[in-house]
C-alpha cells in the first residue's frame, strides 16, 4: 500500500520473491541485509504525497525511477500476474501490451 492505495497484492511468497511494482521493489531493497552490514540502507527518494496533494495518475509516479508519460495521466488498474498476484503500474501494463 502506498499513499492509501493498494499498489500490489498477492501471496506473501510471490510478492517477496517477484515484486512487480517499483514501490514494492524499493521497499524490499530497503530491508537491512547482513551482507551489507555497516553500509547505509537504501531508501526511496522523495516524499509521500500529502492527503490532498496526490497526483492524478499513479500515486507513486513522482518518486518512481521507472515512471513514464502515462503514469501521471490516469489511476492505473490492476494487472494480474497469475495466482492472485496483481500490481497497479502503467509501465508494467504498457510493457505487457507490447509483448
Amino acid at each position: 500500500m502506498y499513499a492509501g492505495c493498494v499498489v500490489e497484492q498477492g501471496e506473501v511468497g510471490d510478492v517477496f520473491l517477484e515484486p512487480r511494482h517499483p514501490y514494492t521493489k524499493g521497499l524490499l531493497a530497503s530491508l537491512p541485509d547482513r551482507a551489507r552490514r555497516g553500509m547505509p540502507l537504501t531508501g526511496i527518494p522523495g516524499y509521500v504525497p500529502g492527503r490532498f496533494g496526490r497526483p492524478v495518475g499513479c500515486p507513486f509516479e513522482p518518486r518512481c525511477s521507472e515512471a513514464e508519460k502515462e503514469c501521471h495521466i490516469e489511476f492505473p488498474q490492476f494487472l494480474d500476474w497469475g495466482k492472485g498476484h496483481m500490481a497497479r503500474c502503467p509501465v508494467l501494463y504498457s510493457r505487457e501490451k507490447r509483448r
